[in-house]
């Protein structure tokens, strides 16, 4: 009998150790729970800051805001980027979940589409957060996504996306660099943020009443991308010079006031090479609705709108 039992015994081990040889990899050293690093470093996403105040033991900042609820994280070294609904309109990106399958796909940068900065949570003095492994296969723009070293991870039901060079340049297709500030991202995406409607009042004079709503307006699409911001400069007045265009590589900065003395809403629309907006001269001797060539930063008032006076 107890011949038997060793024999039972062993074959039973015999039976486990061929059964774990045989399953795969994937299921063997992939862990229950992965604690990643809140990220330390300025990240910028399309002109969104997510950074981290310079002091020691600040707390964490995403878009102006204390502590998001959802941090960007650091993996083996790799930035990886939560899918919130509200990045996904900052990225352009629609994300669905089909037969339990995640697809992530571009969204179309001819409309834009509001932007919301996801809500913060209370102050905590963690550095790191614990995550898991996405619990569903990943599909990126038609490529389904297996990485052992880098895998898409999940916390508080929110996929995480890391920006590895596959990820980002192969398959994404997006401009993703170190840059002056820190790690900059910029990806084909059409979104606004606009705080509520602005005002611009000029006399004869040429004097400004101006009330200004906090908004601005990102656009790319290929080697194109423009971008303009509303705010007080230093609460004397209204911000100058703050549309930029790009055009591969060169860079065109608006002169004057673009932008103010419009209602809520995006800052400025785009029609095949011109940009549609308000624009000020900064002697303020005209002022209107205008087209603007992305090419050459050529500004034509489109008269009607106009408000013109002689020097």
């Amino acid at each position: 009998m107890d011949k038997l039992k060793k024999i039972t015994i062993f074959t039973l081990i015999f039976q486990l150790v061929v059964t774990a040889s045989f399953l795969p990899a994937q299921a063997v050293v992939r862990p229950n729970k992965i604690v990643a690093d809140i990220a330390d470093m300025t990240i910028i996403m399309n002109y969104e800051d997510y950074k981290k105040d310079g002091k020691d033991g600040s707390p964490y900042f995403a878009n102006d805001m204390l502590l998001c609820e959802y941090p960007i994280v650091l993996h083996k070294r790799i930035v990886y980027i939560p899918l919130t609904y509200y990045n996904c309109i900052l990225l352009g990106l629609n994300l669905e979940l089909k037969e339990d399958e995640i697809f992530l796909s571009k969204s179309n940068p001819e409309k834009p589409t509001m932007y919301l900065k996801d809500q913060s949570h209370p102050r905590r003095d963690k550095k790191t957060i614990e995550m898991a492994l996405l619990p569903y296969p990943l599909n990126l723009c038609g490529v389904k996504y297996s990485d052992l070293e880098y895998p898409a991870l999940f916390y508080k039901n929110i996929a995480y996306l890391p920006l590895t060079w596959k990820v980002a340049h192969e398959i994404m297709q997006w401009d993703y660099r170190f840059g002056e500030k820190g790690i900059e991202l910029y990806t084909d995406s059409y979104y606004y943020y606009s705080e509520g409607d602005s005002h611009f009042k000029i006399n004869k004079k040429r004097d400004l009443a101006a009330s200004v709503s906090p908004g601005k307006t990102y656009y790319k699409k290929g080697d194109t991308k423009i971008f303009a911001f509303t705010e007080l400069y230093n609460m004397i007045g209204p911000s100058m010079g703050n549309m930029e265009i790009f055009k591969g590589e060169k860079k065109t900065t608006i002169p004057g006031y673009t932008g103010h003395g419009q209602k809520q809403g995006p800052l400025f629309t785009v029609d095949g090479e011109y940009i549609y907006t308000a624009h000020i001269e900064i002697d303020r001797h005209r002022y209107g609705y205008c087209k603007i060539k992305m090419d050459t930063g050529e500004i034509t008032y489109l008269g009607g709108d106009n408000l013109y006076y002689e020097p």
